[in-house]
């Protein structure tokens, strides 16, 4: 017996999608609940069955943004490196965009502060099951790096910096280069 969605949650990643669309064009500031219906085909009203305010559906997106930050790393990937490189070369545009409106947006916002952060650990976590234990550092002191060069990365990468993966070259050479004491 297989397992079909029903088409009330078909909508719901339909409006997501097109939230996410117009989120990243426009800026999560001027994002309206028109648009986003707009975008998804759908009439206002169905828009608002579904998520009955603008703050709900801002929420539901930031959720669906997170959920792709945190998203297990895929099989093949073995090491840190791997997983950065991946992350960096090919992160969706769209998501990438968002997720830094959503940054920003944090800064001001204590709710979405401590949601940011939490995201922030969890996939600072994530990356340390996959960061090596060195002289120099801990796998969570890596992770923290790690995060910072991904998220340098992407920012070079919507400006149009051709060198966005340059970051993860370096980083992998200063994982290979000699060790040395570790400071914590």
């Amino acid at each position: 017996m297989s397992w079909h969605k029903r088409p009330e949650d078909q909508r719901r990643e339909q409006i997501i999608a097109a939230a996410l669309r117009v989120a990243a064009r426009d800026g999560l500031a001027r994002l309206t609940l028109r648009k986003v219906a707009a975008e998804a085909g759908l009439s206002h009203g169905s828009l608002l069955f579904h998520y009955g305010s603008k703050d709900l559906l801002l929420e539901a997106l930031l959720d669906a943004v997170l959920d792709w930050l945190i998203r297990p790393a895929a099989p093949t990937a073995r090491r840190l490196t791997d997983v950065l490189r991946e992350e960096v070369s090919h992160a969706d545009p769209d998501h990438t965009a968002v997720l830094l409106d959503f940054w920003v947006v944090g800064t001001r916002t204590p709710a979405l502060r401590k949601r940011m952060r939490t995201a922030m650990e969890s996939y600072e976590t994530r990356l340390a099951t996959l960061a090596p234990d060195t002289a120099a550092v801990s796998p969570r002191q890596l992770a923290a790096l790690a995060n910072t060069v991904v998220f340098g990365a992407a920012l070079r990468r919507l400006l149009g910096a051709d060198n966005h993966t340059d970051a993860v070259g370096a980083l992998e050479k200063l994982l290979a280069a000699e060790p040395t004491a570790r400071s914590d």
